[in-house]
């Protein structure tokens, strides 16, 4: 096999290490990002079971790590799978992964005061529009952190792709079931604007 996705020389290697990237620098953001997931998802766990408190910081990190971990797999398995130019899957996943960033989030709809004057409006559904607000103020912060992390790769390291024979970070983990952009991302849709 030829291109992005071949053997790699070993000074192409020698140099991806120098830099802390391994060989092959998207498998190994997609390792670390899956490495940091399944780490914040066992001390969650652990926390259930063993009847600890569980915070909201707890619930952001957990969040947070698998939301990057859904998109760094996504971007391996596509790079293998498609035999596509490491720098071209990256830009187009950054792409998408870029309308997940927010400028002003508004507070949600109603407020406690809103909630006295109505008291139809349940408690639950108050906490359950702040969390929603929660949860897209945690994505936002998760693509600025890939966004980050993305930019840090040189077109020259990003040359160096997966191996051809790498396996697919979330086969060995289960799928995530995430859609991934399509192939062309002509549309807003497609280009994550919700």
């Amino acid at each position: 096999m030829s291109g992005p996705f071949a053997e790699q020389t070993p000074d192409h290697t020698a140099a991806a290490a120098a830099r802390g990237l391994g060989a092959y620098p998207l498998l190994t953001a997609a390792e670390h990002a899956i490495h940091d997931y399944e780490q914040t998802a066992h001390d969650l766990a652990r926390r259930i079971l063993r009847g600890q408190r569980v915070t909201a910081r707890h619930l952001v990190s957990g969040l947070r790590a698998q939301t990057l971990s859904v998109w760094w797999r996504m971007i391996a398995r596509h790079g293998r799978e498609e035999v596509l130019d490491p720098a071209h899957v990256l830009t187009r996943y950054a792409s998408w992964i870029s309308g997940y960033l927010l400028g002003d989030v508004a507070a949600p709809a109603l407020s406690i005061g809103e909630v006295i004057a109505d008291p139809a409006l349940a408690e639950e559904d108050l906490a359950l529009m702040h969390i929603d607000c929660g949860f897209a103020l945690v994505l936002s912060s998760a693509a600025r952190e890939f966004l980050a992390r993305a930019s840090g790769f040189s077109p020259a390291g990003l040359a160096e792709g997966l191996p051809p024979d790498a396996e697919d970070p979330a086969d060995r983990r289960g799928r995530d079931g995430s859609q991934p952009p399509t192939a062309g991302l002509t549309s807003d849709v497609e280009a994550g604007q919700q």
